[in-house]
């Protein structure tokens, strides 16, 4: 019969992995609140299940079990906490409007075979007459037909 013990990393590798595939595939599987209020749960209980079997106190619940859904909770909560667009200030996020978007180009542009690619940062939107601090990455594709050289890095973009 196999045994895991001795791959304790192989082990910690592969539910980390299955929590980043639930955050990537099945995002909304879980609050985020809630998992972060059942990951800190589970490592405490995780350290107090431990210490007592060390003692020789509790025989009955294996840590190494809730140690790993504690894991599997890391990996999820990661993506979550990595993911742009879930962020309140992301400019998707926006319920409001959007009259006109304030960007700065992040790299030099690429020729394309028909146009210029130019990647730049959201910094601002605007409502109204109001403009808000937003953050987001946007992809900008111009006709060559229209400019026969590009916006440079730093050129602040008002679309």
């Amino acid at each position: 019969m196999f045994s895991w013990t001795p791959f304790p990393f192989v082990r910690l590798t592969l539910l980390f992995c299955v929590g980043i595939l639930l955050g990537i595939y099945v995002p909304d599987i879980l609050e985020i609140g809630l998992a972060k209020i059942i990951f800190g749960l589970l490592g405490v209980l995780f350290m107090v299940v431990a210490y007592l079997r060390s003692q020789g106190k509790l025989k009955t619940i294996n840590a190494g079990v809730i140690g790993l859904l504690v894991i599997l909770l890391a990996g999820y909560i990661q993506v979550y906490d990595s993911t742009d667009s879930r962020k309140s200030s992301h400019f998707m996020n926006d319920v409001d409007t959007i009259r006109y978007y304030k960007a700065v180009v992040t790299k030099q542009a690429q020729e394309k075979e028909n146009s210029w690619k130019i990647e730049a940062k959201i910094v601002a939107v605007q409502h109204g007459n109001l403009w808000k601090e937003r953050t987001g990455n946007v992809l900008l594709y111009f006709s060559k037909a229209g400019f026969s050289k590009p916006y440079q890095y730093g050129d602040v973009l008002l679309m």
